[in-house]
């Protein structure tokens, strides 16, 4: 999220459980919310680790910071731009 280049290689559990969320801010992004609250209320003493990787335009990649943050999603975000990790 803060525009440095990632491999989806580093992106890792740290030999725990690692769930992959896919989303947009323009579509359905209440669903990430709620998976966040399920994962914060029950996951996370689980040792079980969450990321999102965002799937928004170019256009559109300036409402992703705000949305995390005014939402308190306190887990990594990626941006999946082109798609290419998708």
């Amino acid at each position: 999220m803060n525009g440095s280049l990632v491999n989806a290689n580093s992106i890792s559990g740290n030999g725990y459980p690692l769930i992959m969320v896919f989303w947009k801010t323009t579509d359905q992004s209440e669903k990430l919310k709620s998976i966040y609250q399920i994962y914060s209320d029950s996951l996370v003493h689980k040792k079980i680790k969450i990321v999102a990787i965002n799937l928004d335009e170019a256009i559109s990649t300036n409402l992703i910071q705000p949305y995390v943050k005014s939402n308190d999603l306190q887990m990594d975000v990626y941006i999946d731009v082109n798609g290419d990790f998708k």
